[in-house]
């Protein structure tokens, strides 16, 4: 899947932030496994955050081509 370099940047970005307020807060609250709970979660959130925002981008492409589709079809016809 390919995204643009506003996407990833954003995404790295988050990535870090996320990397960075975990570690300070988990030292804090969490110890051993419930840390390592708390890392697999904060993953799987993240993986999800991404996939939902690639499976947003492909639905405004798909909405976008049918609009074009449609417009052609509307030239055509007249």
């Amino acid at each position: 899947m390919l995204q643009s370099s506003k996407s990833k940047k954003r995404i790295q970005t988050v990535l870090e932030l996320r990397r960075t307020s975990s570690r300070s807060t988990s030292v804090i609250k969490n110890s051993g496994a419930e840390e390592d709970l708390q890392q697999l979660m904060d993953q799987r959130k993240m993986e999800r955050m991404i996939s939902n925002q690639e499976s947003a981008r492909r639905s405004r492409m798909r909405k976008q081509k049918h609009l074009d589709d449609l417009t052609a079809e509307v030239v055509w016809l007249r």
